[in-house]
């Protein structure tokens, strides 16, 4: 449950200890893209509009305000990430119901 489908096909067919390692590390995985992806590059897109400036044809903004919603949303991609991680570690129930 609140996994991605991929993931969580692969944690429920496993058991005891090994299951929450493994859950960790998928969620430790996306992570990294988000951090990688989303937070570095969404802020080097965002810089990279910045400076030469882009306007939105539709909206009148910079489109480096629009943009700004790429590195946000990784931030919060790696915040909920961390709090499914430590989820996983503190509690004795079981994987599927809490990751």
């Amino acid at each position: 449950m609140n996994a991605h489908l991929g993931l969580d096909i692969i944690t429920n067919k496993l058991q005891g200890n090994f299951k929450k390692v493994i859950a960790a590390i998928s969620h430790l995985f996306v992570l990294m893209f988000a951090i990688w992806v989303m937070v570095i590059g969404g802020c080097s897109l965002v810089a990279l509009t910045l400076e030469p400036v882009q306007i939105s044809a539709a909206m009148g903004i910079k489109m480096a305000y629009v943009y700004v919603a790429i590195p946000i949303s990784g931030l919060l991609i790696v915040y909920f990430g961390l709090l499914k991680i430590v989820q996983l570690f503190s509690s004795s129930i079981d994987v599927v119901k809490e990751v």
